[in-house]
């Protein structure tokens, strides 16, 4: 049996009941559990304890669970799952766009909720180890599949966990177009094959990161109603 004992997750809850809830269940899978009940402790554990998972309450005291997602992806790139009562589409677009790399809607079965985690942790690990090979060259981005980092035109490119899983998948189909259930099934999981709001909300925020003009893009083009093409070639 697998053992989970070196994986520490930080839930953040300013419910002490559901806090308690999301912990016991977490415990009885085997991993270990940090907690915080705002956004500055969240902030201070991240940067003192290093999680591998970030589950965050959106509405909290003092600073909500937004705000503490943007201040975190600052300076870390730990996978964050928010969780929010709130069901308005924009609160969860909003989260992707700063930083998120999952939004789950409250209820949600504890369940569920294992199933995420995993689903994220592995997708974290692949970004990790998915194909180690070292450098990968596509043009003028080069992708260093060991450190997990990204340079356009030799400047350095922070990338999210999954932002880079789903730049490595394009640029290794480079020149073809992908489809929307193909590259979220691949980048993402099975479970996420018609979450295409998702995608287009990664891909907006991906081409920010590396397109000289995010509004023309080059590298990262649209095949309208189809998918998506990485391109390398100067055009």
């Amino acid at each position: 049996m697998q053992s989970f004992e070196a994986i520490h997750i930080l839930a953040v809850d300013n419910d002490e009941f559901a806090l308690r809830g999301i912990s016991r269940h977490l415990e009885l899978e085997g991993y270990g559990v940090l907690t915080a009940r705002n956004g500055e402790d969240a902030i201070g554990l991240t940067r003192e304890c290093d999680p591998a998972l970030i589950l965050l309450d959106v509405i909290m005291p003092g600073i909500d669970g937004f705000e503490t997602c943007r201040r975190i992806r600052d300076f870390s790139f730990i996978p964050i799952l928010m969780l929010t009562g709130m069901n308005d589409p924009r609160d969860r677009v909003r989260g992707l766009n700063i930083g998120a790399d999952d939004y789950m809607p409250k209820p949600f079965t504890h369940d569920e909720l294992i199933a995420r985690v995993r689903a994220l942790l592995r997708r974290s690990n692949g970004a990790r180890s998915m194909d180690i090979t070292g450098v990968e060259t596509y043009g003028h981005i080069v992708l260093d599949t060991i450190r997990r980092s990204v340079t356009v035109d030799k400047a350095r490119v922070e990338l999210t966990p999954m932002e880079f899983r789903l730049l490595l998948t394009l640029a290794r189909n480079a020149e073809r177009v992908v489809g929307h259930r193909e590259l979220l099934g691949t980048a993402w999981g099975p479970g996420y094959r018609d979450d295409v709001e998702h995608l287009r909300v990664c891909i907006r925020r991906l081409r920010t990161k590396i397109e000289p003009d995010p509004s023309e893009p080059k590298y990262l083009r649209t095949a309208r109603r189809m998918g998506y093409i990485f391109s390398s070639r100067d055009s």
